[in-house]
């Protein structure tokens, strides 16, 4: 962060911004461990780019720039307007959640075009293209062994729609939902067990 010199002395200064800037960092982390589980983030330490050189067809990944602005008049300074400060942050913390949700959405779009994993829902009821995406996906297992379900992501006036027409549908549709993500929860569990085999083999030997 940058800007005039608002208090005196200088390391009053500093302490506010860096105050600032703990704060709006602690906000858009919040926001971003909500979205993606940190178990699954891996942190930079160095360096912009990174690649898996055991993976003969991946692509190297890189670091991407998010920045937001905003203005604090100097008058909401002067007269100690803590609000106007408040609404800076608050401005400030939507602009790099909007940033960092465009980079995920991308991201996603751009894998599920490269493996073909995608549906067409073209002139289709929603239902229909709903089934079609549960049975696509693969669950996951947290470390705790439980059984992680996917999510869908919409926009904010989309979402309650979606949720009205899914309930409305008839009681074969639900029991359809739940045979397959039983089903999907059951082989979850079994790659999880195959793969923790594979750690344990040769073990007491």
């Amino acid at each position: 962060m940058t800007g005039k010199t608002w208090f005196e002395p200088e390391r009053f200064n500093e302490a506010f911004f860096e105050a600032e800037t703990k704060q709006l960092c602690r906000l858009v982390h919040d926001f971003k461990s909500s979205v993606i589980s940190q178990e699954n983030t891996l942190g930079y330490h160095h360096g912009t780019v990174w690649t898996r050189p055991a993976v003969s067809d991946d692509e190297p990944g890189g670091m991407e720039l998010h920045e937001a602005r905003t203005e604090l008049p100097y008058q909401a300074v002067a007269e100690l307007d803590y609000e106007a400060w408040a609404q800076v942050t608050i401005q400030l913390t939507e602009q790099f959640k909007s940033q960092f949700m465009s980079v995920l959405i991308r991201t996603v779009d751009d894998a599920t075009e490269k493996s073909g994993n995608v549906i067409d829902a073209a002139d289709r009821p929603f239902e229909e293209t709903f089934l079609e995406m549960l049975e696509s996906i693969e669950f996951g297992v947290d470390s705790s062994g439980k059984v992680t379900e996917p999510q869908i992501m919409v926009g904010p006036d989309q979402a309650q729609k979606i949720i009205d027409h899914l309930e409305a549908q008839p009681q074969s549709f639900r029991d359809r939902v739940d045979e397959i993500k039983r089903r999907k929860s059951h082989e979850a569990l079994q790659r999880e067990r195959e793969r923790k085999s594979k750690f344990f083999q040769g073990i007491g030997r």
